[in-house]
């Protein structure tokens, strides 16, 4: 929480909020798509956009379904009208950057990644998936500052003291 922010990024946030019903179907389409059940993930996707057709997250999550199956040039588009519809949203940066990943433009990806987390710094998600490109782009330096990020968020989990330590080797420290 806390106040603040231009009276776009309010009227971003605030398209954001669903009302009980459309949020209820919104988590539906993200735990179909968790679930592999990407033909049913896109039909409720569809539904919730005909009632709410500017739902920035539920356009990212509609092209992310169709990116999957296949439908790479659908998906793009849905997810950059997801972007365009709600710029200041952690989810669709992180599913931006989950298509750069699977198309291997791990650069792209790691930016996509970055703005999501200057967003939401507390996103743990964001913050594994983040890890995981920069060992797959070779950038040490990165992964050592968000080992660091992890461990200042969650101290007493283990691996993240492996990760930091490791990547701090990596990293030359």
């Amino acid at each position: 929480g806390g106040g603040g922010g231009g009276s776009a990024a309010a009227a971003a946030a605030a398209a954001r909020k669903l009302a009980p019903k459309d949020a209820s179907m919104y988590r539906t389409v993200v735990k179909l798509y968790e679930a592999k059940q990407y033909k049913k993930a896109l039909r409720t996707a569809d539904q919730l956009l005909q009632r709410v057709p500017a739902h920035g997250e539920t356009l990212a999550m509609r092209g992310l379904v169709l990116h999957t199956r296949g439908q790479r040039a659908e998906g793009w588009l849905s997810v950059k009208r997801g972007v365009r519809a709600d710029i200041t949203s952690q989810v669709v940066w992180h599913v931006m950057g989950l298509l750069h990943k699977a198309e291997r433009n791990y650069t792209e990806a790691i930016k996509c990644y970055a703005h999501a987390l200057r967003i939401n710094t507390k996103s743990e998600q964001v913050l594994r998936d983040l890890q995981h490109l920069q060992v797959l782009a070779r950038d040490a330096e990165g992964l050592q500052e968000a080992t660091r990020t992890a461990l200042t968020l969650k101290g007493s989990v283990r691996g993240n003291w492996l990760a930091y330590a490791a990547a701090s080797h990596i990293a030359g420290d």
